[in-house]
């Protein structure tokens, strides 16, 4: 599974919390309050999965949690954190699955608060990486309409991690694939390539943009699908020409590889 430039690798510095939520930053005597610090204690991921309805305000947390995601300003939303902190492994990312937190993430991105969507973002892309059990539930709740309904968010990094996080439904099976297609995710990702191309600064976008246009047009061996690289607009060709690839050997690997394919 995955572009065979660089194997398995993702990159997951912008999707990691770099700071854990404590039980004396949230405040307040509210009994979701309680019950999420007797949850924070005892590392209770079905007790925090219930916690995700909760709308209940916390303290302002000061120094922020994540690269770009807005600090959660509610019970809910420092769940959400807590759970994306927690699937480090297989199996925790399978019993957070198994205790309902998918569909409620997925609810989180149809939120009117953006620090609750911003969170469910972060969540959902941990919970489905190389995950096909988690990645079945998130398609089952819609989350390919839901994701695809994001493709436009004016934050960058937001949108980056949108398309990484439907990278990891649709390489899960063809029939997501399909679908992603029909959806216009050509388009998305078309897009995120010559973004990529015109901000090379910002980190990881280059590299996320080439390996997941790969990813989208060939199989798991390697081997190309005609029928999508066909609908690459020519100017792809181009302009990934101008990619910064002197100082990074896997991008410029993928880059060539993208190359040959569409050629």
């Amino acid at each position: 599974m995955g572009a065979q430039c660089c194997g398995q690798r993702r990159p997951a510095r912008m999707s990691e919390f770099n700071m854990r939520p404590t039980l004396t930053t949230i405040g307040g005597t509210h009994p979701d309050v309680k019950n999420f610090d007797a949850a924070l204690e005892q590392l209770d991921i079905n007790a925090l999965a219930v916690l995700l309805r909760s709308k209940c305000p916390i303290a302002k947390i000061e120094d922020p949690l994540h690269p770009w995601a807005l600090n959660p300003t509610t019970i809910g939303a420092l769940a959400a954190v807590q759970l994306a902190i927690m699937a480090n492994s297989e199996e925790a990312q399978f019993k957070i699955g198994e205790a309902g937190a998918i569909e409620l993430l997925l609810e989180f991105l149809e939120s009117e608060q953006e620090d609750r969507r911003h969170c469910g973002m972060v969540a959902l892309h941990t919970l489905l990486f190389d995950n096909p059990e988690n990645v079945s539930l998130a398609v089952d709740a819609g989350a390919i309409d839901i994701l695809m309904n994001h493709i436009d968010v004016p934050l960058p990094e937001a949108r980056m991690l949108i398309g990484n996080t439907l990278r990891h439904i649709f390489v899960t099976d063809p029939v997501y694939r399909k679908e992603f297609v029909m959806k216009g995710g050509i388009t998305f990702f078309v897009n995120q390539v010559l973004f990529a191309v015109e901000n090379p600064d910002i980190p990881n976008a280059q590299f996320d943009a080439v390996v997941n246009m790969l990813d989208l047009l060939q199989e798991d061996d390697g081997q190309a699908i005609p029928e999508l690289v066909l609908q690459v607009p020519a100017i792809i060709k181009t302009q990934v020409r101008y990619m910064q690839t002197e100082s990074d050997d896997e991008l410029s690997k993928c880059v060539l590889e993208l190359l040959e394919m569409i050629d």
